[in-house]
């Protein structure tokens, strides 16, 4: 409908969806340096309104410049968002509980997809794709006007405090030259490319090879992002319960990796390939999960939470701009499925390595991590 609407072709109507992981591709780190010197509360406050002002004008404008303007607008307060997020709950939760807080952090991505998933066809069907965008540009009012009204308290709190001068550059040159940060986002990269290029091409997939009809690819599809929610809050539980963060992100690599192999082996029963989609995702869901709870541990300082955010965030951005393209392409170098496991073999390998790179980082530095900012 937003195609035919807005006479887009096939190729910009994917740039309504991809502009979104550009943004964070390019810019994450500067945007999370950006949060750390403007104040985390401010930038969230700031973010949903450009949230709620880039949907409702994609919601009513015809201008296809303009709609894409909006697009825009609506990425950057996405980041703004998201990247703010984690770094204010470090400073405000219980550090008892942070673990698992930002262990349930991690699972707003495949939370929000699945959300979509299920409901999107049918506000669609009702009252059109300008209706969905208004939809989410007044939640996104609501949402603001909640965060705003619970927060007053921490806006007086930063106004008393005294605190030093945040350099935006100093503070990414700082977090690009922290072995920890650095791998986290590597790891985040791999995950990012194999659960994106997985899921994106899953109803592909099930119709071309399995001969599964539309409607069962997009259930199974459905169901398949929606395992990788309790996934994260599981990761987030055992950052928690003090388990090595090398050692689940390594095994979860291993895992995932070998289940692609069963996945795009054409003998695998097809009740076989099924679960093991969803234990890709499932069991995936540890990363983000695992990583997002690492950062207080892994990042130089209080003062450069928002740019390991980020840095972690440009990584997850650019694995899903880069292993749905590198994964099409090996399917037609191939021609066929059975080509796919090479690449994520490859990004497993890179995930794997950087996982155990981290658990020797963390026994020279200790399980806090550098600076022990909630030890």
């Amino acid at each position: 409908m937003l195609m035919t609407d807005l006479g887009l072709t096939l190729f910009l109507a994917s740039w309504v969806i991809v502009i979104l992981n550009l943004i964070g591709a390019v810019a994450g780190v500067f945007m999370g340096g950006f949060a750390d010197r403007v104040g985390y509360r401010r930038l969230i406050t700031a973010g949903l309104s450009l949230m709620a002002l880039g949907c409702l004008v994609g919601g009513f404008t015809s201008n296809v410049p303009v709609f894409f303007i909006s697009r825009l607008i609506e990425g950057v307060g996405f980041f703004f968002t998201v990247l703010s997020g984690p770094s204010l709950i470090t400073r405000i939760a219980d550090p008892r509980d942070l673990r698992l807080i930002l262990g349930l952090w991690g699972a707003y991505m495949p939370s929000g997809i699945t959300i979509m998933l299920f409901i999107s066809p049918f506000v669609v069907d009702r009252i059109g794709w300008r209706g969905l965008w208004l939809l989410n540009g007044l939640i996104c009012l609501i949402f603001l006007a909640a965060f705003a009204g619970s927060t007053t308290r921490l806006s007086q709190e930063r106004k008393t405090s005294s605190k030093p001068s945040i350099y935006v550059s100093r503070n990414i040159k700082t977090v690009f030259m922290t072995p920890g940060p650095v791998l986290l986002a590597i790891c985040f990269l791999c995950y990012a490319g194999q659960w994106m290029a997985l899921m994106n091409f899953l109803p592909t997939f099930f119709i071309t090879e399995v001969g599964m009809g539309k409607g069962g690819a997009a259930i199974w599809t459905a169901l398949a992002v929606l395992v990788n929610i309790p996934g994260n809050i599981s990761g987030g539980f055992l950052s928690q319960k003090n388990v090595p963060r090398w050692m689940v992100l390594s095994l979860v690599f291993i895992l995932i990796t070998l289940f692609t192999m069963g996945i795009y082996c054409q003998k695998t029963d097809l009740t076989i390939r099924l679960l093991l989609c969803l234990g890709f995702s499932f069991i995936g869901g540890h990363i983000p999960g695992t990583l997002i709870a690492a950062v207080p541990f892994h990042s130089p300082g209080k003062e450069y939470i928002g740019a390991t955010n980020g840095l972690i965030t440009q990584g997850s951005n650019i694995g899903t701009l880069l292993m749905a393209p590198a994964l099409a392409a090996i399917v037609s170098l191939f021609g066929g499925w059975h080509g796919a496991p090479l690449i994520f073999g490859v990004a497993g390998l890179i995930g794997l390595s950087a996982s155990l790179a981290i658990g020797k980082l963390e026994r020279n530095t200790g399980p806090d991590g550098l600076n022990a900012i909630h030890a």
